[in-house]
């Protein structure tokens, strides 16, 4: 009996005899792929229907695995697959004295013309390169040269790969909404006024009065301190997108504060020293001391100190940390007094990168100033001399603001324990000022006339708890 395999059994033919290194490197490529019938011996068109369909498959998986290999990642796989697509399918067959073709290339080589510039004639031209080819368009668009022919076309393959963003919409997430509003309606963005009230809705239709506020910072430089703060905590998973911020933020029923005079003396003193600095820096750019791109680097790093010290150094002060500049227990401690010194359990072994870089910077400019005034001479060298003061002068201003928002943070957070553990038979009383003597600012400091009787009217704040609920009643008598 014949034990032969029929014909139809799937076997493995062995290579010609005489065949082609690269045939049989890719032979070898095939076999290690485990994909068979790639030595068939009849062409494409002399196989039937199953031969065809055989070669259709190996062809695909071999083209795949190809295409793994030349793209790492998923997404870069498809778009490999779609520029192939884009360069190989759709192209007409041979009709190029057909009408039709005629009178659309006619028009193309009339809009190619009447184009403006080459960015619009590469974009027309990439609307039929990938069905039109070369040399074809070139009997139409007279001067058209290969290279502008290949970018045309790159452009059509580029297109034909573009994935559309996804734009489907969701609910909100309420652990994030509760994180921003949170943030926006801390002390740190938002201050309570003493005075005055509005009127607002809630989402019930309900009217709701509230006390006035006014807003610390501008609604853009709140939503970037926002996105900030919850990077440098590893939260970034907790930030929502920006038409939701600025929409939330339209809605904050608080006023914008537009000057810091009267409101906060150290912010407005310290801003006052930024641009009293960005002068100083312009001087010495005209003067020839410095170059435009020093100039806009220092100005550059003074703007960011500023926007930390109004912003993310209020955000990380704590009572207890590991870094110096952000433990309050350890800044408002008085070194050289024992009874002012507060306990702490803990080392300050790391230094905050933006409480250094400030440092760095200010350093920086200062020996930079000493440097060039030791090198001029005559008027310009007593010029700078008075720069090397001034500059200290606003420096100074700078650490003072620092010292400031540590207080106020410090402050703040007491005010909060004591209101956590007040009882219903106790009060908490909050006295300030409801307005500043504005002759008595043009010549005195804050510190130096701050709580001076008959200056200023002052405001009392009472608060106690009736019932578990807080009342307050505010006493602003002429003092």
């Amino acid at each position: 009996m014949d034990m032969t395999d029929p014909p139809f059994i799937h076997q493995e033919r062995k290579p010609p005899v005489s065949v082609h290194p690269v045939r049989k490197m890719f032979y070898d490529f095939a076999k290690a792929a485990k994909v068979k019938r790639v030595q068939c011996k009849k062409t494409y068109s002399e196989l039937g229907v199953r031969g065809k369909r055989y070669r259709l498959h190996a062809a695909k998986v071999l083209g795949n695995l190809i295409i793994e290999m030349l793209a790492e990642t998923e997404d870069e796989q498809d778009q490999l697959r779609a520029a192939i697509k884009a360069a190989t399918v759709g192209r007409p067959p041979t009709i190029e004295d057909s009408k039709l073709i005629h009178d659309l290339l006619t028009t193309a080589a009339e809009n190619f013309r009447s184009a403006r510039n080459a960015q619009e004639r590469v974009q027309l031209l990439s609307l039929y390169a990938r069905g039109i080819p070369y040399r074809l368009m070139a009997e139409y668009v007279e001067g058209l040269s290969e290279r502008i022919w290949n970018v045309a076309k790159k452009r059509a393959i580029d297109s034909a790969s573009y994935t559309p963003p996804n734009n489907s919409k969701e609910r909100y997430d309420p652990v994030k909404l509760n994180f921003f509003v949170s943030f926006i309606t801390s002390p740190f963005i938002l201050v309570d006024l003493p005075w005055g009230s509005r009127r607002t809705k809630d989402s019930h239709g309900e009217n709701v009065e509230l006390p006035n506020m006014i807003m610390r910072t501008g609604t853009y430089e709140t939503i970037r301190l926002y996105e900030k703060y919850m990077r440098d905590s590893g939260r970034s998973d907790l930030i929502l997108s920006n038409s939701t911020t600025y929409r939330i933020m339209s809605r904050l029923p608080a006023m914008k504060s537009h000057a810091k005079s009267c409101i906060d003396y150290f912010e407005a003193s310290a801003s006052s020293a930024i641009l009293d600095i960005e002068r100083m820096l312009s001087e010495l750019e005209t003067m020839n001391f410095l170059d435009h791109g020093e100039v806009n680097g220092f100005k550059t790093s003074f703007r960011q100190i500023m926007e930390y010290l109004t912003g993310n150094f209020k955000l990380h002060a704590k009572l207890q940390s590991y870094y110096s500049d952000h433990c309050l227990t350890w800044g408002l401690s008085d070194t050289s007094n024992t009874f002012l010194i507060a306990p702490h359990s803990h080392s300050h072994q790391k230094r905050c990168a933006d409480c250094k870089g400030m440092d760095e910077i200010i350093e920086k400019v200062s020996k930079t100033l000493v440097e060039i005034k030791d090198e001029a001479t005559g008027a310009k060298k007593q010029k700078l001399a008075e720069f090397i003061v001034e500059y200290g002068y606003n420096v100074k201003k700078l650490y003072e603001l620092k010292a400031h928002h540590a207080r106020s943070v410090y402050t703040s957070l007491e005010r909060k324990r004591i209101i956590g553990s007040l009882e219903e038979n106790q009060c908490f009383l909050t006295a300030d000022f409801v307005q500043k003597w504005l002759p008595a600012f043009f010549k005195e400091s804050q510190k130096m006339w701050f709580g001076k009787n008959g200056k200023s009217w002052h405001i009392t704040q009472s608060m106690q708890l009736h019932w578990q609920a807080s009342t307050t009643l505010t006493h602003s008598p002429p003092g």
